[in-house]
């Protein structure tokens, strides 16, 4: 049988803001040990992620002279498919993504309410 996001979920998820830096990011995400966070706009709403692909895009922006002073355009937006609801089950689709790596994020009425990236047994 299998069982419900909301029984495994990670609650209240880190999250890191859209106007933050670069380096403030990055900082938070080496000590929590996160591959990747997710990134809220100035009203709270989720609006993609933060994650290794991003610092890569960001370092190669400094090397030819760019600016990271905010990390709005190095965001990843949230595919559709890692969007979740409490209620939901774990299901293979869901376990295939979290094996890949894939962020998953839960919400409730568009409220972002927790999220994962594994299943720890």
């Amino acid at each position: 049988m299998f069982e419900r996001v909301k029984e495994i979920m990670s609650k209240d998820p880190l999250c890191a803001k859209d106007t933050d830096d670069f380096w403030s990011v990055c900082e938070i995400m080496e000590e929590k040990g996160f591959s990747q966070i997710p990134i809220n706009d100035f009203n709270g709403k989720v609006i993609g992620l933060f994650n290794e692909k991003s610092i890569f895009k960001c370092l190669e922006t400094l090397k030819n002279g760019g600016s990271v002073k905010s990390i709005s355009k190095f965001i990843i937006p949230i595919k559709q498919e890692n969007k979740v609801r409490p209620d939901d089950y774990i299901d293979e689709n869901l376990s295939e993504k979290l094996d890949k790596g894939e962020m998953v994020l839960v919400f409730d009425n568009y409220k972002l309410v927790g999220g994962f990236l594994q299943i720890q047994i």
